[in-house]
């Protein structure tokens, strides 16, 4: 049978949809601790203390603390790692990263203003802000063992849910009722079409004979950010009540280069899927909250932040590489002459040749917090806070916001998303009164059922990563340190979060390979997954100034 490449220069857009996954939404929804140097050295805990410019993202009614102007910068420098175990194949990778964490100026009250035993508004003060919500930089190697599942065989399993046996057609990249993923694995001779259906042709004898295992192995390397610019006001009840407002532009952009490859255990043929991706968008949300002085030493707070709709656009491309002597001498296989090299089949750049575009919307969801503070006098505090995160309520939705074109997906943000439960708590020892030390602890919970957790690819999808990570907890340890003279302070904290998750090549599917020597199909096994630990260290530094 012939291979037909198709060589179409240009742009797709629109003809097929890019295919989201629920687990693709993580990266854009799932919230982080960030901000200057105090914030993160008490784990963020500070919703009921205010008077930070981290602070005010949390909780808006904390920029009523504030008693004058105040002008800060945070630079962040973060060493992440990545450990992980495949079968008991251990690999390690290592990222380095300088960010800019936060500016912010605050346009604060004077305290001469300010009357003891006053009632009603007594002052309002403004703010803009910019802060780090979370990075997205990680680079991770995963390498296994033997195994028999394979992901050419679910690129047969794609082919078989078309019902497409024209094999003209399941190459095509246009053609809509194809994934991506399938016509890839046509085009590079992974899969064939015989009276059987479609099969894997990768690790099979010259026919279709499932004989040896393959080794996987996958690389990742990711970059990006959501940012936060804000404009906020607060009021100044009594002394005892602040009341705070925000309203909140979001920048996202991502770029993840990933390549997953799978060696024969005889070591004569193997094959390189490398997919290219990167997403950029805007969202827009609003935040309230309010922080009450129970007495000068107790204080409460609350706050809500609505959700937010971030308008991406996606640019995505794949291409396969590799060799495989399983083709040669086949009687049923007719292979251009031109890709035989040295008896070897030899298949470089297999690819749609242009790139899929597509834009939609992802709805990142509504999450409030509460806290509690004490204050020991000029000595000290300890803050603690809690914050729900509504991950059951994330969709998506086209770039009209018809959120039915992906009806699919957002059932499965329901049945797959576990909301969010973060708790974080904080103190401070001044030492001198100049001179202060810091610690924290914050525990973010999993926002997937692991047990759940699933990439379904699609029949019209353009990606072909059909790889996939399920996180669980996460854990902040911080610490600090803080120096203020009259008119300027610098903080210094270090932060250290441990986060595991899950990693699975591709999703458990049930298509059976034919086995001509017993005339009969046997299950595909699936696969098994890898465990995943991401550790990043910060050293962030805040310089301020007051005025």
């Amino acid at each position: 049978m012939k291979k037909i490449f198709l060589s179409i220069c240009g742009i797709l857009f629109g003809l097929v949809a890019m295919g989201q996954s629920e687990l693709d939404a993580v990266k854009y929804v799932q919230g982080d601790i960030q901000g200057t140097a105090r914030y993160m050295s008490m784990a963020g805990a500070f919703g009921a203390l205010g008077g930070d410019a981290s602070a005010i993202k949390d909780n808006p009614a904390g920029l009523g603390i504030y008693r004058g102007h105040e002008l800060g910068i945070t630079v962040n420098g973060q060493i992440q790692n990545s450990h992980s175990d495949w079968g008991g194949i251990k690999s390690t990778d290592n990222l380095f990263r300088g960010k800019l964490n936060t500016f912010s100026y605050v346009f604060g009250t004077s305290l001469d203003n300010l009357r003891e035993n006053s009632k009603g508004l007594l002052g309002m003060n403004f703010a803009f802000s910019y802060n780090k919500l979370k990075s997205i930089d990680r680079a991770v190697t995963v390498r296994g063992g033997e195994m028999q599942a394979r992901l050419s065989n679910m690129m047969a399993d794609l082919a078989w849910r078309t019902g497409v046996t024209d094999e003209n057609a399941i190459g095509d990249y246009n053609n809509t009722d194809v994934n991506w993923l399938a016509a890839l694995g046509y085009n590079a001779y992974l899969m064939n079409l015989d009276n059987a259906g479609w099969l894997s042709y990768f690790g099979y004898d010259g026919v279709t004979n499932m004989v040896e295992d393959v080794i996987p192995s996958y690389s990742l390397y990711e970059k990006g950010y959501i940012d936060e610019y804000s404009l906020t006001w607060s009021g100044n009840f009594g002394n005892r009540f602040y009341l705070g407002i925000g309203v909140n532009l979001q920048s996202m952009s991502y770029d993840m280069q990933s390549s997953y490859s799978e060696t024969l255990s005889s070591k004569k043929g193997h094959f390189d899927l490398t997919n290219i991706y990167s997403a950029n968008g805007l969202g827009f949300n609003l935040s309230a909250g309010g922080l009450f002085k129970i007495t000068n030493a107790l204080r409460v707070s609350a706050a809500v932040h609505t959700p937010s709709v971030l308008f991406l656009t996606e640019n995505y491309f794949p291409n396969i590489d590799g060799v495989n002597t399983q083709y040669v001498g086949s009687s049923d296989l007719v292979i251009d002459p031109n890709l035989i090299v040295d008896g070897n089949l030899v298949i470089e750049g297999v690819n749609p040749q242009y790139s899929g575009i597509y834009s939609y919307a992802v709805n990142r969801p509504f999450y409030a917090n509460a806290g509690l503070a004490y204050i020991f006098g000029k000595k000290g505090l300890i803050s603690g806070e809690y914050v729900f995160t509504h991950y059951k309520g994330a969709s998506y939705a086209d770039e009209n916001g018809n959120k039915r074109a992906f009806a699919e997906e957002n059932s499965g943000f329901k049945d797959m998303f576990l909301n969010g439960h973060t708790v974080k708590v904080g103190g401070e020892y001044r030492v001198t009164d100049n001179f202060s030390v810091r610690a924290g602890y914050a525990l973010q919970t999993s926002m997937v059922d692991g047990s759940k957790a699933d990439k379904l690819m699609r029949n019209n999808s353009m990606r072909t990563d059909a790889e996939y990570f399920a996180p669980k907890n996460t854990n902040y340890f911080t610490c600090g340190v803080g120096y203020q003279e009259k008119g300027w302070y610098i903080d210094v904290a270090f932060m250290h979060k441990r986060a595991a998750e899950t990693f699975m090549p591709f999703s458990p599917f049930y298509q059976s390979a034919y086995d001509d020597n017993n005339n009969d199909f046997v299950l595909v096994p699936t696969p098994k997954p890898a465990d995943i630990n991401i550790v990043n260290n910060n050293i962030v530094a805040t310089f301020g100034l007051r005025f």
